[in-house]
C-alpha cells in the first residue's frame, strides 16, 4: 500500500528556480513531496517493527541496503565537530593619519564593498555593541557608556508578552486571554513569560546614520498548535536612528522593523540595500510522521500489511491538513498572498540509469533511500532584502514596518557549516544532494542556489552541484573573467571515505579526497535561469584529509587539509577551465583560517599539532608565496598547549594592522592539561592577545590584554554576572586597541602597552536584580 503519486517531482534543477504562478500549484507539490515523506516512512517504520533493521539505508520497494553490506558513504571521524572555521579579508576601517595612530574599526569582510552582519560595528566615532536584548553604544575614544536600547519585547502587529506573575522563578505562565487545554486567538493571545523567554540580537548593519539590528525572539504562545513551518515572528529586524547618539544612557529612536519567518542564519549588506538569510525547518515529524508510528496504539496486534494499509489511511487523513497549513502559511509570506517568490519544490536526489549516466528521474519512478526526509521539505530558506534608508515621517507615533522582498527556497542547507557567500553581484546559497552511483551508493554534493542582486532586491537564476561538502563561506567564490566576460563560481568541496565490508571485514574502501570546482554561472541578465555547467576541475588534494581551510584571492587559491600534518596547497586558477595545484608544503599543524598580509605572504591561524595529530595550542603561521610552486613557512609562533581562539573559526574575531604589522586575536588558555608535556606551565587566560607579525622579524607576542583572572572567573563573589554577553572583538582607534569581552571593555595604547579605559557592562546591575550567570556563555572552566 502506497500514498499515489499525482506528479513528479525533479532534482534541484534550472526549472525549481521558476517558481510557482499559482498557489495550487504549490499545493500538488506540497502534496507529492508529503507523500514521498509519508511512503518512506512507513517503510522504515515497517521494517523496524517487523524485522528488526534499525540500521538500514533502504531503498523504498527495493533491496535492503545495511550499512555493512550497502556500502554507505560515510563521514571521515571529526568532520563535524571542527567544521566551522572560517575568517575574512581586509578589514575595512579609518586610514592611520602617522606612524603608531593607525586605526582599524570596519568588519574583517570576506569580499570588499559586502558588509557582513556582526554583533560589533563602529563608525569611528561610536561603537555600537550587542548585549543580550541590549543595544549598548559607547564612545570610541574614552569608552563611556551614551546609550543603552532595550528590544521591544511584542512583535510587529502589537502581540506583547503576557503579564509576568512568576516572580521570576521560571513557571509557564499561561496566556492572559486564555486558559489552560484552550486554544488561544490570534488577535488576544500573547507570548509566554518565563525564564526560558527571551529575545536576543543576533547582528547588526551600519549604513550611514542608520543601525539594523537583526534579533532572534524565542518566544511562543500557550495552547497553539506548532506551525508547519518553524519561526514565525522568529526574526526580528529593527532600524534605529544614530544621526544624535544620546548623551544620557537612554534609548535610540527606532524607525522602522519588520518582523520575518524564520531562525536567523545571516545577513549582508551592499551600500544600502541589506539582505537577511533565513531558514524555516519544516515541521513534517509533528504534522505527518509521529502519527505513522508503527507503535502506535491505533496500530497495535496488526500485521504488516494491515499496518502499511492503515498508516496510508492516516497519512491521506493527516497529509490533508498539513498541505492547507503550509500553503497558508506560505501564503501569507506575501502581502499579496501570491506564490510566485518561492522557488518549486524538489527532491535532492539524483539517480543514475542502468549505462551509467545521471538520469533525472520524476518522483513516482525513484525508489528513496531511508534518509529521504533530510533530502525533500525539509528546511525553506528565505532571502529578505530591504532599502536600509527608506524614508518614514518622523511625526508618526509608532515606528513604520519595513517594506521587504522575499525570495524563498525548500533547501536543505548543511547543519554544520556557514553556507552563504555573497559578492557585490551575487548570492550563493549552498545545501546538500545526494547523488547515486553506478554501485547504487549515495554520495553527497553540494547543491548552489545562485541569486543576483540587483536594486536592492535577490532573484534566483542559476544552480548547479559539485561532489563533496563544503568547510564554511570561503570555500566559495565569485569570479568575473573581464577577457570572456563571464561570471564563474569556485567551490572547494571534500568528498569523505567511503566504508564497507571487505571479506566480512568492515573497514574503509575508498579514502576522503578534496577538490576545487569551477562552475560557469548563467546570464542573470537573459530573464531565464540555467543550470551552471562544471567548466573546469582538479581533485585528489589531500588525501585521506580533510580540508580545514580554503581562500580564493584573484588567480589564485589556497588550500589547507589536515589528518596528521599539515598540507597547504597552492592552485593557479588564471584559467577557470584548467585550475592546476601547484605546489605543496607538508608541516606539522593546520590553519583554519588564511588572510592575505601581501601579494605573496598568507597569514594564518590554527593549531600546531605532534606527529600524532593532537592539537598543541593556538599556532600563527606566515607562509611565502611569492615561488609559487614551492611555498614556504617562514614564520611560527606557538602558544602554550590548551590555548585557542575563537577567531580559528569566526574571522570577525581577526584583527590584522597592515601599517604597524601586528595581530590582534581573542585567547582562551584552559590550565586542565592532561594532554600538555608535563613540564609546562600553563595559567588560565581569557582576554586577547597582540602579537608583532613583522614578516622581516621572528614573530612575537607584544603584550597580552586580560579580561578577568582565573579566580575572578571561579570565585561565587564574581559569579553573579548577567546572561548577557559581549562578543570577542577588537578595534583600534588612532593607535588605541580597544577589546572586548564577556562583559567587560578596555582600551590599551599599542605603543606603550599603557591601560586607558575600561567599561564594565553590569557595573549597575544589582547582583539580586536577576538569576547569576557565570563568565561567560560559550567557555567552561575546568579545575581546582
Amino acid at each position: 500500500a502506497q500514498l499515489t503519486s499525482r506528479k513528479g517531482l525533479s532534482y534541484f534543477d534550472a526549472s525549481v528556480i521558476e517558481g510557482y504562478s499559482q498557489c495550487s500549484d504549490l499545493e500538488v507539490d506540497i502534496a507529492e513531496a508529503l507523500g514521498i515523506i509519508a511512503n518512506v516512512t512507513i517503510d522504515r517504520q515497517a521494517r523496524q517493527k517487523f524485522h528488526g533493521e534499525y540500521w538500514n539505508f533502504i531503498a523504498r520497494g527495493g533491496p535492503q541496503m545495511m550499512m555493512a553490506e550497502g556500502g554507505v558513504a560515510e563521514m571521515d571521524g571529526d568532520m563535524v565537530a571542527d567544521a566551522v572555521p572560517g575568517v575574512a579579508a581586509g578589514a575595512a576601517g579609518g586610514a592611520s593619519a602617522s606612524a603608531g595612530k593607525e586605526s582599524s574599526f570596519g568588519t574583517n569582510n570576506q569580499v570588499e564593498g559586502v558588509d557582513e552582519a556582526d554583533l560589533v560595528k563602529s563608525d569611528g566615532n561610536h561603537v555600537f555593541a550587542a548585549y543580550g536584548d541590549k543595544l549598548v553604544v559607547w564612545d570610541a575614544k574614552t569608552l563611556a557608556e551614551l546609550s543603552r536600547t532595550e528590544l521591544p519585547t511584542a512583535d510587529d502587529k502589537g502581540v506583547p508578552l503576557c503579564e509576568d506573575t512568576s516572580g521570576g522563578g521560571g513557571v509557564v505562565i499561561m496566556t492572559a486571554k486564555s486558559e489552560p487545554d484552550t486554544k488561544s486567538e490570534p488577535d488576544t493571545e500573547c507570548y509566554v513569560n518565563n525564564f526560558w523567554s527571551s529575545i536576543r540580537i543576533r547582528s547588526l548593519l551600519l549604513h550611514g546614520d542608520r543601525l539594523v539590528v537583526i534579533s532572534d525572539a524565542a518566544y511562543y504562545k500557550e495552547g497553539a498548535d506548532p506551525t508547519v513551518l518553524s519561526g514565525p515572528h522568529k526574526t526580528r529586524i529593527f532600524v534605529y536612528d544614530i544621526s544624535a547618539i544620546p548623551m544620557d544612557l537612554s534609548a535610540l529612536p527606532l524607525i522602522s522593523r519588520k518582523d520575518v519567518q524564520g531562525n536567523y542564519q545571516t545577513a549582508r549588506s551592499i551600500d544600502e540595500h541589506a539582505h537577511v538569510i533565513t531558514s524555516s525547518y519544516v515541521n513534517t515529524y509533528y504534522h505527518l510522521e509521529r502519527h505513522l508510528s508503527a507503535w502506535n496504539d491505533v496500530f497495535v496486534d496488526m500485521t504488516e500489511e494491515e499496518y502499511k494499509a492503515a498508516a496510508v489511511s492516516v497519512a491521506a487523513e493527516k497529509g490533508s491538513e498539513f498541505i492547507t497549513a503550509l500553503a497558508s502559511e506560505l501564503a501569507s509570506l506575501n502581502e499579496d498572498g501570491a506564490c510566485t517568490d518561492i522557488a518549486k519544490i524538489a527532491v535532492m536526489l539524483k539517480t543514475k540509469a542502468e549505462d551509467g549516466e545521471e538520469s533525472k528521474k520524476s518522483s513516482d519512478e525513484i525508489q528513496y533511500p531511508a534518509f529521504t526526509q533530510s533530502t525533500v521539505l525539509s528546511q525553506f530558506t528565505q532571502v529578505h532584502s530591504f532599502d536600509i534608508l527608506e524614508d518614514f515621517s518622523p511625526a508618526q507615533a509608532e515606528p513604520g514596518i519595513l517594506s521587504t522582498s522575499l525570495s524563498g527556497v525548500f533547501f536543505p542547507t548543511a547543519s554544520y557549516t556557514n553556507n552563504i557567500y555573497s559578492s557585490e553581484k551575487k548570492l550563493v546559497i549552498a545545501g546538500e544532494s545526494y547523488v547515486e552511483d553506478n554501485e547504487g551508493n549515495w554520495d553527497e554534493h553540494t547543491i548552489f542556489l545562485v541569486l543576483d542582486l540587483k536594486d536592492g532586491s535577490s532573484t534566483p537564476t542559476s544552480v548547479g552541484d559539485v561532489p563533496g561538502s563544503l568547510l564554511n563561506q570561503f570555500s566559495m567564490d565569485h569570479y568575473y573573467d573581464r577577457d570572456t566576460d563571464t561570471d564563474y563560481l569556485r567551490v572547494a568541496t571534500t568528498q569523505w571515505g567511503r566504508f564497507g565490508l571487505v571479506e566480512d571485514i568492515w573497514q574503509q574502501t575508498e579514502v576522503s579526497e578534496s577538490l576545487v570546482s569551477v562552475l560557469k554561472m548563467g546570464d542573470g541578465n537573459s530573464g531565464t535561469a540555467s543550470e551552471m555547467d562544471v567548466v573546469g576541475q582538479v581533485g585528489g588534494i589531500g588525501k585521506n584529509e580533510r580540508i580545514y581551510a580554503a581562500r580564493f584571492f584573484g588567480e589564485r587559491a589556497y588550500i589547507v587539509t589536515f589528518q596528521r600534518t599539515d598540507p597547504f596547497y597552492t592552485l593557479n586558477m588564471t584559467n577557470p577551465l584548467e585550475p592546476q595545484v601547484v605546489g605543496e608544503l607538508k608541516i606539522l599543524g593546520f590553519s583554519n583560517y588564511l588572510h592575505p598580509v601581501g601579494d605573496d605572504l598568507i597569514l594564518g591561524i590554527g593549531q600546531d599539532a605532534n606527529e600524532d595529530g593532537v592539537t598543541m595550542g593556538l599556532q600563527i603561521s606566515m607562509f611565502n608565496v611569492s615561488n609559487f610552486a614551492d611555498p614556504q613557512r617562514v614564520h611560527k609562533y606557538t602558544e602554550h598547549s590548551g590555548s585557542a581562539s575563537s577567531a580559528q573559526y569566526e574571522h570577525k574575531a581577526f584583527r590584522y594592522l597592515p601599517e604597524s604589522k601586528l595581530l590582534i586575536l581573542p585567547l582562551y588558555v584552559n590550565p586542565w592539561r592532561w594532554w600538555s608535556p608535563a613540564d609546562e606551565e600553563v595559567e588560565f587566560f581569557d582576554g586577547f592577545v597582540v602579537y608583532d607579525v613583522d614578516e622581516t622579524k621572528k614573530f612575537s607576542k607584544k603584550f597580552n590584554i586580560s579580561h578577568i583572572d582565573e579566580s575572578d572567573a571561579r570565585s561565587s563573589m564574581m559569579y553573579c554576572w548577567s546572561n548577557d554577553n559581549l562578543a570577542g572583538r577588537s578595534l583600534v582607534f588612532d593607535g588605541v586597541v580597544t577589546t572586548m569581552q564577556g562583559h567587560t571593555v578596555k582600551s590599551h595604547n599599542l605603543d606603550d602597552e599603557d591601560f586607558v579605559n575600561s567599561l564594565n557592562l553590569d557595573e549597575r546591575r544589582s547582583k539580586d536584580e536577576d538569576a547569576c550567570s557565570g563568565w561567560r556563555d560559550d567557555i567552561v572552566l575546568i579545575g581546582g
